[in-house]
């Protein structure tokens, strides 16, 4: 899912769809001029997707991939997409993403940890992906905004 800007996930992803016989999605607007290598738009599914279907895209894919902007790479934040995913009942592989893997127990590729490894490893094995799954989702719910504002006012309220 996303706009059409050069996707770290995208181009980690591309070389490896008829390599390992791979079924490839997107979702968004303007896949038609994506800048990057290959041709994505053979895999346009949708311009958008409702919110409300998220559960049904996640829960229906063996692996989303997603990806962040480099600056949320940089300061070390994850995309709102990463815990909807996650909380939607998906596996998520993501580009290297500092908040994913510290506080998250994300599974991220990287020239250290390339996506086709990672692939090989998750894609046939459906509960391993269900364990990480479920230990994400348990990591995330004691990381609520509801948690978070609680914590926040009790350093100002008695």
């Amino acid at each position: 899912m996303g706009v059409p800007r050069i996707r770290p996930a995208l181009e980690a992803v591309l070389p490896l769809v008829d390599e390992l016989n791979i079924k490839l999605n997107l979702y968004g607007p303007g896949w038609h001029s994506y800048p990057g290598q290959g041709n994505p738009e053979k895999y346009w599914i949708a311009k958008q997707i409702p919110y409300e279907d998220i559960p049904k895209l996640a829960l229906g894919s063996k692996i989303c991939l997603l990806d962040h902007h480099d600056t949320m790479n940089k300061i070390g934040s994850i995309s709102h997409k990463y815990v909807d995913f996650v909380m939607s009942g998906g596996f998520v592989v993501s580009d290297y993403n500092l908040d994913a893997v510290k506080n998250y127990g994300g599974i991220c590729f990287s020239e250290q940890r390339p996506l086709k490894s990672i692939l090989i490893e998750y894609l046939n094995d459906e509960e391993k992906r269900r364990r990480h799954v479920l230990k994400q989702q348990s990591i995330m719910e004691k990381q609520t905004t509801k948690i978070a504002a609680e914590r926040l006012a009790s350093c100002f309220i008695e």
